[in-house]
């Protein structure tokens, strides 16, 4: 098995205890082959779905700063990936190694490809984000 899938697992699992201990109850779907990780109930009777994804460092994009991020694509194949579509789910869960964790309503992201939720690095022309990752943050 993938490594990607044990730390996908990890983080569905560190949601998923995030949520039971706000007294939600949570499912898995029996088959991983949709954009739904979890199901979580609401207060109102109704659920939640949410997509998980485990928040990585990345310094790509430039050489004095690294950005802790997620991509918000699913993969087609393995060199195929798409943007999700409005009704895939309703929240991105999502988890750092560090175990903090963001809850982002997804039309508040949808038809972008990769969420910076932190950037550790000199203070540079700072790019104007309309994503407010501190309101995201649950954990």
């Amino acid at each position: 098995m993938d490594s990607n899938h044990y730390t996908g697992s990890a983080a569905e699992y560190a949601v998923a205890a995030f949520l039971i201990s706000m007294g939600r109850q949570v499912w898995w779907p029996s088959v991983q082959q949709d954009s739904i990780d979890l199901l979580a109930s609401r207060a109102d009777g109704t659920f939640e779905r949410l997509q998980v994804k485990k928040a990585s460092w990345n310094s790509r994009t430039s050489a004095n700063n690294t950005y802790l991020q997620i991509e918000l694509r699913s993969s087609v194949s393995h060199t195929v990936r798409r943007k999700y579509s409005a009704d895939a789910f309703d929240t991105v869960a999502a988890v750092s190694d560090d175990g903090r964790i963001w809850m982002i309503p997804l039309e508040q992201v949808l038809g972008e490809t990769v969420i910076t939720l932190e950037k550790r690095g000199p203070a540079h022309r700072r790019k104007r984000s309309p994503h407010t990752p501190d309101a995201w943050r649950v954990r």
